[in-house]
């Protein structure tokens, strides 16, 4: 085995199981998932909403429709989200479920969190789920599932059904500082 790959690849293992050991546990720091790219976003987003919204936020379970839930007023709001790094040359977005549940949406807001190559957040937008049905009915597009979408950034104007014009970049900066 050639030495620099094998090195990398424990220097991986190394940084693989710290993300993990943070992910488990009833308290943990981060929320459960193999995809740490999207575990990397889910943790920026709960810090925006903490630190800019000033609301207890929480991860949600495995097998709910969103990703972070917090109260507002009485209502729990209900926030998936969604993260492409830069080192992804296609942008290309996880699918994104639209069906109602127990006849509820499946989520109140869309977080969109662009990352630069150090997962540094380099764009950052919320769409709410009325949004994009709304804009997926005026194409006349009825689906129930939203695959092979594609984030804005890196000479990408991103998908259609998303709304990119409102950049809350620095917002989420601030909050992770």
């Amino acid at each position: 085995m050639d030495k620099q790959i094998k090195d990398l690849i424990i220097k991986y293992a190394e940084i693989y199981s710290q993300f993990e050991v943070l992910q488990s546990g009833d308290n943990s720091t981060l929320p459960t998932g193999d995809q740490k790219t999207g575990v990397i976003g889910e943790y920026y987003a709960k810090c925006y909403i903490e630190k800019t919204l000033r609301l207890k936020a929480e991860y949600s379970k495995i097998n709910e429709s969103c990703d972070i839930k917090y109260n507002l007023n009485g209502m729990m709001m209900k926030v998936q989200v969604k993260a492409v790094s830069s080192h992804s040359k296609t942008r290309t977005i996880a699918p994104l479920n639209l069906n109602l549940v127990n006849n509820e949406n499946p989520f109140d807001f869309l977080y969109l969190i662009s990352l630069d190559k150090n997962f540094i957040p380099n764009g950052f937008y919320i769409n709410t789920y009325t949004e994009i049905i709304e804009t997926l009915r005026k194409k006349g597009d009825e689906r129930f599932r939203i695959v092979s979408s594609v984030m804005k950034g890196n000479g990408k104007i991103g998908s259609w059904m998303y709304n990119f014009e409102n950049d809350k970049k620095d917002e989420i900066l601030a909050a992770i500082k």
